[in-house]
């Protein structure tokens, strides 16, 4: 079949969530990008360039919505993959299992041959594989998860007026592909030329940081073929699941998990390897989630003897795929994939880093803003989680006024962007000094309690060095294009007074709240 392969990095975390989550507040994405997600993003790319979407335009149906293109999910790109081929690992088999508590050194047993001789068998680890002859690679996406915070008053992050949510994400620099099959060349080099526009925005929380990804390394090619077939395959057919299917019993017209009813087969494979997972979707045209329905998961393995299904239909079901919602992806079919019974696990190769671009004079400035833009942004939101943490963390909070008078110091502090005006005010106070060294704060990060003085204090001090670790950016600084954004003393000294007010302030409601409750 023709297949139009394209490599997707991701430059931000991914949000394509499933619709089991888990807390109705918190997203957790698949750790894939669906084919119905780049399907959806081609149809808004398509729309920009003038062209109606409309199921009924004779240019719009083949391309999106009859079926004649495919959109498959893309799956982690293997490291080993460059500029001549793309390498698409898939779903790992859940025949496959390895002795419990044993090392990456013992073979990887595949079940599908018959019982295994493991005494305690556990599924081999790693969500996705690349098969060569014996031996095999298997790799996890990375993921990136964030707690947020969110409010109708952004000034107010208290318990009843706030809602504390979490982002189970895809991490930012991982690498997939992405790939889109047709019979008609025609419409592919017409999706070829929407995917050259090389930028696009994917799932969910876009103006969060959520979603952005380029597109490179795009190849149409007129003989492509999903999976290799294993060249010493046993006798007898084993089916692999290379994405989830959703199959339907003609007669009840429920979802089902028996090859047998769904595809009208003779008879029942010998041995399964199932597993199930919840399937939705979201419609952007009306707004609306898809039914959500349960389907057999990629990776699950269906066995069956020699003959048991003829060579044709298998043909088809490889070349078709099976089941429903095949547009976006679903039912892809391997046909004695994996067909020895004992794999070698190989390390996996190490990413080789891209050169960075070069940049012009003006280009080099204009990356540099942008990745200021970005650090303000982190900066941004783990100023209100830091803040937000120090709710209930206060003892023996000094007068009102005392508060007060640190807020206006560090508003001050802000608008010169001098720290020194706070540490000045501390160092004046004479009898209140006492109240202020006997209140106490818990330590984020040591969960230990500290005198306030002496928090203020820290904070209010550049030299104290623990800028990064306060607001989470020992990992690295947003950068574009091998330029990152700069802590400027300017910055840092902005960041830190209006951490202290803020801590100030919800030391304040607290003090007003414990005094309210005195009085009555």
């Amino acid at each position: 079949m023709k297949a139009l392969t394209f490599l997707i990095e991701l430059t931000e975390p991914l949000l394509a969530t499933q619709p089991h989550s888990g807390e109705a507040n918190s997203r957790t994405s698949f750790d894939y990008i669906p084919g119905s997600m780049i399907r959806g993003a081609l149809i808004r790319a398509y729309q920009r360039k003038g062209n109606p979407v409309d199921p009924g335009d004779v240019a719009c149906r083949p391309l999106f919505f009859d079926g004649t293109v495919r959109f498959l999910n893309a799956y982690p790109a293997h490291p080993s993959s460059s500029e001549a081929q793309l390498i698409r690992m898939l779903p790992r088999p859940k025949s496959w299992f390895r002795e419990k508590d044993a090392g990456n050194d013992t073979p990887v047993v595949d079940y599908a041959g018959g019982p295994g001789s493991l005494d305690k068998p556990k599924p081999a680890a790693g969500t996705y594989c690349r098969i060569s002859g014996g031996e095999v690679d298997f790799t996890t996406p990375e993921r990136h998860v964030t707690v947020h915070n969110a409010s109708d008053d952004r000034n107010a992050k208290r318990q009843g007026d706030s809602q504390m949510f979490r982002y189970d994400a895809i991490a930012a620099g991982e690498r997939f592909v992405g790939v889109i099959i047709s019979e008609t060349e025609a419409a592919l080099q017409t999706l070829q030329e929407l995917l050259e526009l090389q930028f696009f925005l994917l799932g969910g929380s876009h103006s969060s940081g959520y979603g952005r990804v380029d597109i490179s390394q795009i190849s149409l090619i007129p003989d492509w073929h999903e999976f290799e077939p294993a060249a010493s395959a046993k006798s007898g057919i084993r089916l692999t699941l290379l994405s989830d299917a959703i199959l339907r019993d003609p007669g009840s017209a429920q979802t089902t998990s028996s090859l047998k009813q769904a595809l009208d087969l003779a008879r029942d494979p010998d041995r399964e390897f199932v597993g199930t997972v919840l399937i939705g979707g979201f419609n952007r045209k009306w707004g609306l989630h898809l039914p959500q329905e349960w389907a057999l998961q990629a990776g699950s393995v269906f066995c069956f003897p020699a003959g048991a299904i003829p060579d044709k239909r298998l043909e088809t079901m490889v070349h078709e795929g099976v089941g429903e919602r095949r547009l976006d992806g679903f039912g892809r079919v391997a046909v004695n994939w994996h067909g020895t019974d004992q794999y070698r696990e190989t390390e996996l190769p190490q990413i080789i880093p891209k050169s960075s671009p070069t940049l012009s004079g003006i280009g080099k400035k204009l990356a540099g803003t942008m990745a200021q833009r970005l650090l303000r942004q982190r900066l941004e939101q783990q100023l209100t989680d830091v803040v937000i943490n120090y709710e209930g963390a206060f003892r023996s909070l000094p007068s009102r006024s005392q508060l007060s008078r640190v807020r206006v110091a560090a508003r001050h502090a802000l608008q010169s962007l001098d720290l020194t005006r706070i540490t000045l005010h501390l160092s004046s106070l004479k009898g209140a000094k006492f109240d202020w060294l006997n209140s106490r704060v818990r330590n984020r990060i040591s969960n230990s309690y500290e005198p306030l003085y002496e928090w203020v204090q820290r904070h209010a001090n550049p030299a104290s060095g623990d800028f990064l670790t306060v607001f989470s950016l020992t990992a690295g600084l947003p950068d574009l294009a091998g330029i990152s954004g700069e802590i400027t003393p300017e910055l840092e000294a902005e960041y830190r007074a209006r951490l202290i007010d803020g801590v100030m302030k919800l030391a304040l409601e607290e003090l007003k709240r414990k005094e309210g409750s005195d009085e009555g």
